[in-house]
């Protein structure tokens, strides 16, 4: 497979094509989305003190751009080479969660590991004061805003948050070049969901939108063998299964539950299976729009779609991991054969 990030898409809606490099004053437009993570305790103090127009080490801080249960992200410039750039700040202070902290500083030295044209670089990890962050290149669609795969199906795809099979198939054989480079560096992602998927806009040529398609977050990342995250994962479930109260910090590393294989749900380890299986659930719902799997196979829920996929979906969704592709390699294979 070949080290790719560059992708060509056919959006329903028109793209309109950004220079990224255009804002370097790092401005803040508007508010931006909320999401229920604004909301818990533990940001509440840390959305405070991160505000537009501080520098902190020398990275002038702009706009907010993301919340998650691990960080929040902000805009901004590095003061030495005036490069735009995303900052991570962790949304937790020492005394609220050492494990967090430790699980923030892994996901920097994870990513820093994998040389790939299609994962997120990490230029910085450091703190600062009480503040613990780490640096990244900035990603922006369209509008010049960040806009991942979530927001393209939603807002530029196909109808009703599908996509067509030429956009799932050119996204996806990129998305498994990048795992594929992973799980060779021993690395299993976890977490991967449309939110995770970033587009970088390269413009308009004739119908097709050319970006560059970014996987970043490996946030609750593990390496294979590693026990940190499975005993985490192990116990915050069997706590949700019984009703008992689970911490936030916990509860971040437990990934989006909804992409969730079902060994991981279970409480045991995810394994390179678990990213196959994840892949899988997102071409299914991109495919059929449908976001609960059924008795009905793809084909049958959109009949325009090629009944190919229906192999390479339900291989990809077995229950046991040992059914599923044996590798990214091979699940990519099966999608060029189509």
């Amino acid at each position: 497979m070949s080290a790719r990030s560059t992708i060509s898409l056919k959006p329903r809606v028109p793209v309109t094509a950004v220079d990224t490099k255009a804002d370097a004053t790092v401005s803040l437009p508007g508010p931006p989305t909320q999401s229920i993570a604004e909301f818990l305790p533990q940001s509440q103090q840390l959305i405070g003190r991160i505000r537009p127009g501080i520098q902190v080490s020398h990275y002038l801080v702009g706009e907010r751009i993301g919340i998650g249960g691990m960080g929040m992200v902000h805009r901004a410039l590095d003061s030495r080479d005036n490069a735009p750039v995303a900052i991570k700040f962790l949304i937790s202070s020492p005394e609220q969660g050492q494990m967090k902290i430790d699980r923030f500083r892994q996901e920097a030295e994870i990513v820093r590991r994998l040389e790939h044209a299609a994962i997120v670089n990490v230029r910085d990890i450091a703190s600062h004061d009480d503040l613990h962050y780490l640096v990244m290149e900035l990603f922006l669609g369209p509008y010049d805003k960040p806009v991942n795969l979530a927001d393209y199906a939603g807002r530029f795809g196909a109808a009703n948050g599908r996509l067509d099979e030429e956009d799932t198939r050119n996204i996806m054989l990129v998305l498994l070049d990048a795992i594929a480079h992973a799980h060779q560096n021993g690395v299993v992602h976890c977490d991967l969901k449309p939110e995770n998927i970033l587009f970088q806009s390269l413009g308009m040529e004739g119908d097709y939108w050319h970006a560059h398609l970014k996987l970043t977050d490996f946030g609750v990342a593990r390496l294979v063998g590693e026990e940190l995250v499975h005993q985490s994962v192990t116990q915050s479930l069997r706590k949700m299964s019984t009703g008992e109260e689970v911490n936030s910090d916990a509860l971040a590393l437990l990934g989006t539950y909804d992409y969730m294989s079902p060994e991981q749900r279970r409480g045991e380890p995810a394994t390179t299976a678990s990213d196959i299986y994840a892949i899988g659930l997102m071409i299914y719902r991109f495919l059929t729009g449908q976001s609960e799997l059924g008795l009905r196979r793809p084909s049958e829920l959109r009949p325009d779609m090629n009944p190919a996929w229906d192999s390479v979906i339900l291989k990809a969704l077995q229950e046991r991991a040992d059914r599923r592709f044996e590798s990214a390699e091979l699940m990519a294979d099966a999608i060029r054969a189509l």
